[in-house]
């Protein structure tokens, strides 16, 4: 090609390649705490190396991209300050969260064209999700073999829950349940269960709402940790029957008036999730409702939720709409017999009957 010709133009591939290293310096720099470790005023690098024990080259070349990037800033050379997103990165709920999406997602995020590739475009519909084909551990049973990690997670997730913008009161109605309450046939049974609950938060907030629900004619079910937590439980929730269970077991408590499950769906594949709606179907009264709290997956979503929802291929999770829970309920037996939204956070309560 002479050198009067022009060549031809090549798709521009160079911004995604500092995303890579943005998303893993500050994974490191939230590691080894150099975020809280910058004054509001700022500082210079060599006392921060010092202060740390770091090298100070390798800080510098760190920082260096970092403040292009526009996490920090450098008002004189030499000098690092905070900006707005690295003020983020110092809360409790940005660290947890960023750290165990990272260490648990981002592997096998990386390797979603070798899982693609000999099957083609397959829904990974399986509790393990993308883990078994990358020989990497099943989410859940990471937590096993990394109990630190385990408890990162469960951290976050507590942490996710109190500052939530998915509410979980002001949706549904539970003024009928009050109403049965109060009735003799209320007396030997269970009226609301709280499967998957957690450590109670939900099931609290419920209660605290609707305090003529008797919280002794109430079950808080959870995974062996969440309820060991929760046992001693007083307030509230000290009188709520404790379970332990795990997602899939046969559902122990029979015939209560509602079992509630917020925010555990979204983590399973549909066969799963439709096993454990079967075991809850099994358990159920003819009268028995089933009341799902879940963020609904928009026909249109931002970047982020789209996002998230792929990040759930790790154990085969996914966001779902109306349309897909509907047809999970209807494979488990039920029928959605309304849906309750609150709009400003795209999060509803769907309410099932067991169909005959």
């Amino acid at each position: 090609m002479s050198s009067n010709q022009t060549r031809p133009l090549l798709p521009d591939f160079n911004g995604y390649f500092p995303s890579i290293v943005e998303l893993t310096l500050v994974r490191m720099f939230m590691k080894h705490g150099v975020f809280k470790a910058i004054p509001a005023d700022g500082i210079l690098l060599s006392k921060l190396s010092q202060e740390l024990n770091m090298d100070h080259a390798i800080l510098e070349r760190f920082s260096n991209f970092l403040v292009t990037a526009g996490i920090l800033s450098s008002p004189t050379p030499g000098y690092v300050a905070l900006t707005p997103k690295s003020e983020l990165c110092c809360l409790p709920l940005m660290q947890l969260c960023y750290t165990s999406a990272f260490d648990s997602i981002m592997n096998p995020v990386v390797q979603w064209s070798k899982y693609f590739g000999p099957d083609g475009l397959q829904d990974p519909n399986d509790i393990h999700g993308l883990s078994v084909k990358l020989a990497d551990p099943p989410f859940h049973e990471s937590f096993r073999i990394d109990p630190e990690q385990a408890r990162k997670v469960h951290s976050a997730i507590l942490l996710s829950l109190i500052s939530t913008d998915m509410p979980i009161t002001g949706i549904y109605n539970f003024g009928w349940v009050v109403e049965y309450s109060t009735q003799a046939k209320a007396a030997d049974r269970a009226l609301l269960v709280a499967v998957e609950g957690g450590q109670g938060q939900a099931l609290a907030a419920i209660l605290n709402e609707n305090p003529e629900i008797p919280p002794g004619s109430c079950v808080l079910q959870g995974q062996v940790q969440e309820i060991e937590e929760a046992v001693d439980a007083t307030g509230i929730l000290g009188a709520v029957k404790k379970v332990t269970t795990t997602p899939f077991d046969e559902q122990p408590t029979k015939g209560a008036l509602i079992y509630y499950i917020r925010r555990a769906l979204t983590g399973w594949s549909d066969d799963e999730c439709i096993r454990l709606l079967k075991n809850i179907r099994r358990a159920c009264a003819m009268d028995s409702r089933v009341l799902i709290n879940e963020c609904l997956l928009p026909e249109e979503p931002s970047i982020s939720v789209a996002a998230e929802d792929l990040f759930l291929l790790k154990f085969g999770g996914k966001k779902r709409n109306e349309k897909m829970f509907a047809e999970i309920a209807t494979r488990a037996g039920f029928k959605i017999t309304r849906v309750l939204k609150d709009l400003p956070t795209n999060s509803a309560v769907l309410e099932l009957v067991p169909i005959e």
